[in-house]
């Protein structure tokens, strides 16, 4: 095997002879530098066996990355499937919500229209026959003092 020489770039194979003899024509020239030395050092990683270097696809490394795989593909169909169950469900529970609001205003349509007063008063007169007062009722104000005064008074006659 030919020895190559290397130059800045890297290792050039062209014509490893030419090189060698111009290296040995003129050896001062050539010094070793800290550049030469590291690339011995380069050169000599990469003369392992080529077999040592490679990695080997086995069957059983191929058969776990395959099951990885298959596993990864179930995980992800199930999240998608998953995702699209809850979707379908909170469109369902909108439709609900809206249904609810419009049945909700039509019980408070029909609260505001069965209180009113006209037709709680032409239900008393029709039905339970009850008759309108002559005259309108007020409100009375009592001072509390005087309730209290009144209510002691009373007492007292209870107890006499």
């Amino acid at each position: 095997m030919a020895t190559p020489y290397i130059n800045l770039t890297g290792i050039d194979y062209s014509d490893p002879e030419k090189k060698y003899h111009e290296l040995q024509a003129d050896p001062a020239a050539h010094a070793e530098s800290a550049y030469d030395r590291y690339a011995d050092s380069a050169n000599r990683m990469t003369s392992e066996p080529a077999a040592a270097r490679k990695s080997v696809i086995t069957p059983l490394k191929l058969y776990v990355a395959f099951m990885v795989f298959a596993v990864l593909m179930m995980v992800w169909v199930w999240e998608a499937t998953v995702v699209q169950e809850n979707l379908t469900r909170i469109e369902q529970l909108k439709d609900l919500k809206l249904e609810l609001e419009k049945s909700n205003e039509a019980i408070r349509v029909d609260i505001t229209r069965l209180s009113a007063y006209e037709r709680i008063e032409k239900i008393a007169r029709e039905q339970i026959g009850l008759q309108t007062a002559a005259q309108k009722p007020g409100v009375i104000w009592v001072d509390p003092e005087l309730l209290k005064r009144a209510a002691e008074a009373a007492a007292n006659r209870k107890h006499e």
